[in-house]
């Protein structure tokens, strides 16, 4: 049996926190967007709403250091989320494993970082791709999003009715079991 601890709880607030700040920043964007949906950049936006002046240049300027600021930050919550969800799948699939779980152990929390490095490494690298091959990139995301969604509507009952079996909501919602 797995129990809630401070790991698990760290690993997903984590999460929650980042997702929130995503969806503030694309509110914020959405908003800039539609306010002045002209051509250009949200930056030119920015100077614009501010009249131009200095104040505008400056607001400007924030504007591009925020989305740095964000994007950056939301690309690396994103593969470090990435990295914790793999770790903790090897531990549910596989209780008796040795592998290190506490957040306070050197070992889980290098491998952790290495993994996320790895996630941030494969993610930046498409940026480098010829713009020909962006469409590929897109159809081969869509692809594994839509052999996911079949995956778990074809094998998720399937092997449910092979296993446990279908539960109450009573038993789903109040037991402490998650294994």
């Amino acid at each position: 049996m797995i129990q809630l601890s401070a790991n698990n709880i760290h690993r997903w607030s984590s999460w929650v926190s980042g997702s929130i700040f995503s969806i503030i920043t694309a509110a914020c964007l959405a908003e800039a967007c539609s306010a002045y949906p002209a051509a250009g950049s949200i930056y030119y936006w920015a100077f614009r709403s501010w009249g131009g002046n200095r104040v505008g240049r400056f607001v400007s300027y924030l504007i591009a250091a925020w989305t740095l600021v964000a994007w950056t930050a939301f690309l690396a919550s994103d593969s470090f989320g990435v990295a914790n969800y793999l770790v903790s799948e090897i531990v549910v699939f596989n209780p008796e494993t040795t592998f290190p779980l506490s957040t306070a152990d050197v070992k889980a929390r290098a491998i952790t970082w290495g993994l996320s490095l790895g996630f941030l490494a494969l993610a930046t690298s498409l940026n480098f791709l010829p713009p020909r091959m962006y469409a590929w990139v897109f159809r081969t995301g869509f692809a594994v999003i839509v052999i996911d969604m079949l995956l778990n509507f074809i094998w998720l009952p399937i092997g449910v009715s092979q296993t446990y079996g279908f539960q109450s909501a009573e038993f789903v919602f109040t037991s402490t079991y998650n294994g």
